[in-house]
């Protein structure tokens, strides 16, 4: 039996992972001091990259939890969010007032 190779839905999110990076790509070039070698690397990196796989869409660099709420949302899945909090305690019980103490102990 012959192996075959990634298909297309590995390569498709490949392709998505790399365009995914590239903001944050930019973003970590423009950190670096102007002209530096560190900050001409990664914009040359990025430029090598841009012709084959291209800039980046929204659809893109949505992070793939957030797609997947979305999807679950519209499916009426599991709501997102954090779990609902417990209900606060009952307030503290206040001592009954205006009843003098009495019983054995107690002075006057």
């Amino acid at each position: 039996m012959a192996a075959g190779g990634p298909g297309a839905g590995a390569q498709a999110a490949a392709v998505s992972l790399v365009k995914a990076i590239m903001p944050t790509l930019l973003r970590a070039a423009m950190a670096f001091p102007s002209g530096t070698k560190e900050q001409q690397a990664v914009l040359r990196a990025a430029s090598a990259l841009n012709p084959v796989f291209g800039r980046a869409t929204g659809d893109e660099t949505v992070p793939a939890a957030v797609r997947q709420i979305a999807m679950n949302a519209q499916r009426g899945g599991p709501a997102p969010g954090p779990p609902t909090p417990m209900e606060p305690a009952s307030p503290p019980m206040e001592p009954p007032t205006g009843t003098p103490a009495t019983g054995p102990g107690v002075q006057r």
